[in-house]
């Protein structure tokens, strides 16, 4: 089959197109598909390159417009400019399948448009959040009639497709309502994203990197901090430390609003600034040599229908990682958190039980690294050749169905 993905945004800052378009459209292509994915970078315009092929996935990055624009004006002027490139891309290419990622923004403008002018290629949307009302919207930082403007936008796209790609049980779960084929498909292991990761020498660095040169337990926060209030990732981080006087932490992440900066800031009143690191948003290199060093991960949530919807592609990192997990039970955590096998699975949303069960994880963590991967991410659910073969499945689905309308 000839396939165009297209992505909703740039490669980084933000994580679907790099860590979901485009395991996908490896999986795709090493079934001898021709995969496209095409990028629209308003979100980072640094980003820009000329067409290339990488893993035997051909790239094209719609390009940004030279205006005059004030700056409040650029992205949106940005989008409307990419969303015409695309379209134009997409009738060079003349795909069998359009998968569009995101029912919202550039992605969404495409869809509509491939909708109405109702070209012979099969339409499957991906959803991997809750978009709209009571969903992700409401952590960023949009004025109310953009928000407004993204629910109307998912609710009229979830209804115009031939089948939809899910990340979720969740949304799953409400896009069946929709009338339309819906295959999940959670992310998954892509073992070309995770190159390096295996080294035998990254805990090593990574430890040395903290200043840890024994072997003293590390716990780790890996958040974008909308998933639990701030005040409990103070919490759960102080409470760690105090049971775990010999041990040291790593914050990885950063939050939309400056969530992180406040966190370092409870933590340096609490007097606790000696013992934590805060690495931001690593490259992957790096981000692989944090994993191997730390001991136990601790991933709050609350219960709503942004955190069920939800399939963070840090659980899968951390999956990878072999770095076992206390997390609490909300949506996706159970696809990746097998509770005595790698980690332990925590009812409700307290502080306290969630730290109880990391300090024994950390005190249990003497085991080997990189070893043996867990057999879900090589030949189970999160492995390339499932997510592949449901690929194939939700692919000649939506044929039919696009030929039966």
């Amino acid at each position: 089959m000839k396939i165009a993905l297209v992505a909703p945004f740039a490669m980084a800052p933000k994580a679907t197109t790099s860590a979901r378009v485009m395991p996908m459209a490896r999986a795709l292509a090493l079934r001898g598909h021709e995969c496209t994915v095409l990028i629209p970078p308003y979100d980072n315009r640094d980003e820009w390159s000329s067409p290339k092929l990488e893993d035997g996935v051909r790239l094209v990055w719609a390009a940004p417009t030279e205006h005059r624009h004030a700056r409040a004006l650029e992205t949106p002027h940005d989008q409307i400019a990419m969303y015409r490139q695309i379209v134009q891309r997409l009738e060079a290419i003349d795909p069998d399948v359009v998968h569009i990622f995101k029912p919202k923004a550039v992605s969404g403008l495409v869809q509509i448009d491939i909708w109405f002018r109702r070209t012979r290629a099969a339409l499957v949307l991906d959803c991997d959040d809750w978009e709209g009302r009571g969903g992700w919207s409401k952590f960023e930082r949009y004025p109310w009639a953009l928000k407004w403007g993204f629910d109307l936008q998912e609710r009229f796209s979830l209804t115009r497709n031939d089948a939809v790609t899910a990340a979720s049980d969740e949304l799953a779960r409400r896009i069946t309502g929709c009338g339309k084929p819906v295959m999940k498909i959670p992310n998954f292991y892509d073992p070309a994203r995770y190159r390096g990761w295996s080294s035998t020498g990254n805990r090593r660095k990574g430890r040395l990197a903290l200043g840890v040169e024994d072997e003293s337990p590390i716990g780790l926060v890996y958040s974008r901090f909308f998933e639990f209030p701030l005040v409990g990732f103070a919490s759960l981080i102080q409470r760690f430390l105090t049971r775990l006087p010999e041990a040291r932490f790593l914050v990885l992440g950063r939050g939309h609003r400056g969530e992180h900066v406040e966190l370092e800031r409870l933590n340096a009143i609490a007097g606790f600034s000696g013992r934590i690191h805060y690495w931001g948003w690593p490259g992957l290199e790096r981000a692989g040599q944090a994993l191997a060093a730390v001991d136990v991960a601790l991933m709050p949530s609350v219960n709503t229908i942004a955190t069920r919807s939800k399939c963070p592609v840090r659980l899968l990192d951390l999956a990878v990682a072999g770095v076992p997990a206390a997390a609490h039970d909300v949506g996706e955590a159970r696809t990746y958190v097998c509770s005595g096998v790698d980690g332990a699975l925590v009812s409700g949303a307290e502080v306290d039980p969630l730290v109880d069960v990391a300090v024994s994880l950390a005190q249990n963590a003497g085991r080997p690294r990189h070893e043996v991967l867990p057999d879900r991410l090589l030949r189970g659910d999160l492995s390339l050749t499932k997510a592949g073969d449901n690929l194939e499945k939700v692919y000649s689905e939506a044929i039919r169905q696009r030929a039966a309308r």
